[in-house]
């Protein structure tokens, strides 16, 4: 275990700077990928919804009083 963090402390310390430029159009492909991921998670969460629910609740349907 010391050799991995050894090892990990000699690498984060040899890396070179990138010197990278990110432009104001990133910000906005990034709201837009966070945004769309909820948008899907919410589409997933509706569409599977009712299969959830019936796992808990109990169908009184088949069992009517006439």
């Amino acid at each position: 275990m010391k050799l991995i963090f050894i090892l990990f402390f000699l690498f984060a310390l040899s890396v070179n700077p990138a010197y990278s430029y990110l432009d104001p159009g990133a910000g906005s492909m990034l709201a837009q990928l966070i945004m769309g991921g909820i948008a899907g998670l919410m589409v997933i969460f509706k569409l599977y919804w009712a299969k959830f629910k019936s796992i808990f609740v109990k169908n009184n349907s088949s069992s009517k009083k006439e």
